[in-house]
């Protein structure tokens, strides 16, 4: 799957953020691929990790939300 693919189905999920493993649950792939995608993603600025293994499509999501 390509990465732009998974950006869309990460973005469909309507999430503020979303850990590696539920992002691999929702896209379909292992932990390992989705984390190379999200660090292709990361590295294009189209995701930015928040902390170690916790993701945003955001570009500054709101530290409240994320607090729940």
């Amino acid at each position: 799957m390509r990465a732009v693919d998974v950006l869309g189905r990460l973005r469909a999920l309507r999430v503020p953020a979303f850990t590696t493993s539920d992002a691999a649950a929702a896209v379909g792939l292992s932990v390992e691929a989705t984390s190379h995608a999200l660090r292709r993603l990361g590295a294009a600025g189209l995701v930015s990790p928040v902390r170690k293994g916790l993701w945003t499509t955001r570009e500054s999501p709101d530290p409240l939300t994320l607090a729940d």
